[in-house]
């Protein structure tokens, strides 16, 4: 499928548009890059601002960014998502901070998380604040690098809102939950480290979630390693590395 017609057409417009979420179905992020600069202002005039068509593609374009490592235009474009009418305010700050957090600069995302926090605290919509997990947990996260009581009072919030907020989606537990027994880890207290990664893997394991299980897997055998228990420790990494290549081959691309 090509685009074709008067390039300042909006059947041009909708048939670029076509193409281009076809490259989003099909993980072509980098051909997405490649055509947004010529989408954006076609998609600007010819749907609007406020449309749910414009809003699907800078969203899906943020996205393609992301997936690029082309931060700066990512935070371009999360700006541009953030400025629509239709865009919650939580859900923007949480989006730029995790560019930030993806990109390695955590100290940039404390500020966006902590006011995402505020808004959605004071935000009447449940579904915003099933947000509140994930930013607890994302606190805690970055604090681990600098403060370990600190982000140990984060990620206990993030279990407690998890509780609440993710009924639906207990593998939302895990994430905190493992962060919870690596502050232990670093602090030398290996059993309690131990402790939250077995509770995370059981709970990832209930979830169906292969990645995961086999993250807090690893986790364990280091905890094993580090209390001495070698013949656990050997155990678990096995089933650890089990674990990740049937997880690689079931995800392959042929």
């Amino acid at each position: 499928f090509r685009a074709s017609g008067d390039t300042a057409s909006e059947d041009y417009c909708d048939n670029l548009h076509t193409l281009y979420l076809n490259y989003s179905m099909t993980g072509q992020f980098s051909a997405m890059t490649q055509r947004y600069h010529e989408l954006e202002p076609l998609a600007l005039k010819y749907y609007g601002e406020d449309s749910d068509e414009y809003f699907r593609f800078i969203t899906g374009s943020f996205d393609a960014f992301l997936m690029t490592n082309q931060k700066d235009i990512a935070l371009e474009v999360c700006d541009k998502v953030n400025a629509l009418k239709n865009s919650p305010r939580a859900v923007g700050l949480f989006t730029k901070a995790s560019v930030y957090m993806q990109f390695k600069e955590g100290e940039k995302s404390i500020p966006l998380l902590e006011e995402c926090l505020a808004e959605l605290h004071a935000s009447k919509n449940s579904q915003e604040k099933a947000l509140l997990p994930m930013c607890y947990n994302s606190l805690g996260y970055i604090y681990m690098d600098y403060d370990l009581q600190k982000a140990e009072l984060y990620l206990q919030k993030a279990v407690e809102y998890s509780k609440i907020y993710s009924k639906a989606d207990p593998g939302a537990l895990v994430e905190p939950t493992m962060n919870l027994g690596m502050i232990h880890y670093r602090s030398g207290k290996y059993k309690n480290a131990l402790e939250y990664f077995i509770k995370a893997r059981d709970i990832a394991f209930k979830d169906k979630n292969e990645y995961q299980v086999t993250t807090c897997l690893n986790n364990i055998g280091l905890a094993y390693i580090m209390l001495g228990d070698y013949a656990n420790a050997i155990s678990i990494l096995e089933q650890a590395k089990d674990m990740a290549a049937q997880y690689a081959g079931t995800n392959s691309v042929v």
